[in-house]
């Protein structure tokens, strides 16, 4: 059995800070090398309908993936969500750390099955383990 070492809160908080000047130009680029959205969003559309049950908004999601042409999402990803990602990041310092804490520090030190040749039993045993305890500490299970 392995422990898993969480980085510390202050690690965490000076990586999350040193990142904000890099990320607009970082998440500027990763959209611009999408390339089948839409196709990957019609394809999905299935679970959507599962997860959202709602025929009205389904509909109106459904209608406006096709009738979008292939670059507006990223146009738009590009020039708004890009000057967007670094101040929201800056201004969500404080909400980051104060939901993000408690799952850092319940982590750090957990206990999960060693790695086995079998992916399926990893993913059982230990990923799933992971989600788990995050999903205990936050009190959604």
């Amino acid at each position: 059995m392995g422990a898993i070492k969480m980085p510390s809160s202050s690690a965490i908080a000076k990586a999350y800070d040193d990142a904000i000047p890099r990320v607009a130009a970082r998440y500027k680029e990763k959209v611009g090398e999408v390339t089948d959205f839409k196709e990957k969003t019609l394809a999905g559309h299935a679970n959507y309908l599962i997860e959202m049950a709602k025929p009205d908004v389904l509909a109106r999601q459904k209608e406006g993936v096709e009738e979008m042409p292939p670059g507006k999402w990223k146009d738009g990803a590009q020039t708004k969500g890009a000057a967007r990602i670094g101040p929201g990041m800056t201004a969500a310092t404080a909400d980051r750390t104060k939901n993000y804490e408690p799952i850092r520090s319940g982590l750090d030190g957990f206990v999960i099955p060693d790695r086995t040749t079998d992916w399926e039993t990893n993913i059982d045993n230990r990923s799933k383990a992971v989600v788990r305890k995050m999903k205990e500490i936050a009190g959604k299970i």
